[in-house]
């Protein structure tokens, strides 16, 4: 009888530790989380506090001085010389954080065609428009209970003809 409540206890105390590490693995790793990669980032970007960044769909979200309308005119701005052409329509996607202070890091971008199938742009091109976004230097950080926060944003390029006609 003692033998099969210790078994039982063993049991319940097994499942509790399995039950408590895939709960923290949960909180800890969520989808569309951008990790840090020593190939792409910047080593001197950090995240602020607990490094928690929250996910754009929440009401504390990250801003722009000036809007769209500012980033898309310091893009332009910065593009201006570089005579950037593509050989192919699609959409341009950059999504990266900005911490507690308005910095920028974690850069990663993703491409689709017209008919939304993956593609892939110039590498060249693509960090030509990394590096402008990377100079926008007047993100307002997510707020939280009197606190500023990490938060991920997003610029997209829509790329027409070759041609950039839309930053938003």
């Amino acid at each position: 009888m003692l033998s099969k409540i210790n078994l039982l206890l063993l049991i319940s105390l097994l499942l509790a530790i399995v039950a408590t590490g895939w709960f923290y693995h949960q909180m800890n790793n969520r989808v569309g989380d951008i990790s840090f990669n020593k190939e792409l980032d910047d080593p001197d970007f950090s995240l602020c506090s607990n490094e928690y960044v929250l996910q754009e769909y929440n009401s504390y979200g990250v801003d722009y001085n000036g809007g769209e309308r500012a980033i898309k005119k310091q893009i332009l701005e910065e593009l201006q010389h570089e005579n950037i052409h593509f050989d192919r329509s699609g959409l341009i996607t950059f999504r990266f954080v900005v911490n507690c202070k308005g910095e920028t890091g974690l850069f990663r971008a993703k491409s689709v065609n017209d008919d939304l199938e993956e593609t892939a742009f110039d590498p060249e091109k693509i960090e030509k428009l990394q590096a402008a976004i990377a100079k926008l230097d007047q993100w307002e950080p997510g707020e939280g209970e009197d606190e500023k926060l990490n938060s991920y944003a997003q610029v997209h390029f829509k790329i027409e003809n070759g041609k950039i006609t839309d930053i938003f």
